[in-house]
């Protein structure tokens, strides 16, 4: 039981990276789109 209980908790810790990175990704791309739409809209 507890090989399996440290397994499991190993797999969450990493769910929560791979979410972090994703939302560091996401907040990149949101930034690249506002300045993007600035340039967009002045010409």
């Amino acid at each position: 039981i507890i090989p399996a209980v440290e397994g499991h908790m190993d797999d969450c810790f990493r769910l929560v990276r791979a979410q972090e990175q994703e939302q560091k990704t996401a907040l990149v791309i949101r930034i690249c789109n506002a300045i993007l739409g600035r340039f967009n809209r002045t010409e």
